[in-house]
């Protein structure tokens, strides 16, 4: 027997930007934490590839960090549905749009933090980890490890 702790141990996280750089950016600024199973990042193109992803993924999901403006389902529409049916997951938008508006809705909307691009990746890396700690005694409880047969 062995014991599957990729995604029962490792804080999962989900990163929804319709731009493939941004993507790409993120990867590359966690990319450390990555390749030391400090994380395990998901991402998703648009709320409604993020949503299928959070269907599969459940309980063991931690943190989103979204995009507003996306084509098929914007990030405001994917706080929602997230909020509503999975209210354990801290949910961080991140977007160009800072107006009070923007802000004030996405916090309305349960949001927890607002990120403005272009993003400061050592705040947004501080903020991933206060969430680990502040989580991780109930996340835990959430995500016990697997076993596979062997």
């Amino acid at each position: 027997m062995t014991v599957n702790t990729r995604n029962s141990l490792i804080p999962h996280i989900l990163f929804v930007d319709d731009e493939e750089s941004a993507r790409l950016l993120f990867s590359i600024k966690f990319r450390k934490e990555i390749e030391n199973n400090d994380l395990f990042i998901s991402f998703a193109k648009d709320g409604q590839d993020a949503w299928e992803q959070i269907e599969k993924i459940g309980e063991e999901l931690l943190l989103i960090n979204c995009d507003i403006n996306m084509p098929n389902m914007d990030g405001y529409e994917l706080l929602k549905k997230v909020k509503k049916a999975h209210p354990h997951i801290i949910f961080n938008i991140v977007s160009a749009y800072t107006t009070d508006e923007y802000v004030d809705k996405a916090l309305a909307l349960g949001a927890t933090k607002f990120f403005t691009k272009p993003l400061d990746f050592g705040k947004l890396k501080e903020n991933l980890y206060s969430v680990i700690e502040k989580n991780s005694a109930a996340w835990f409880k959430l995500s016990p490890p697997t076993y596979d047969m062997v």
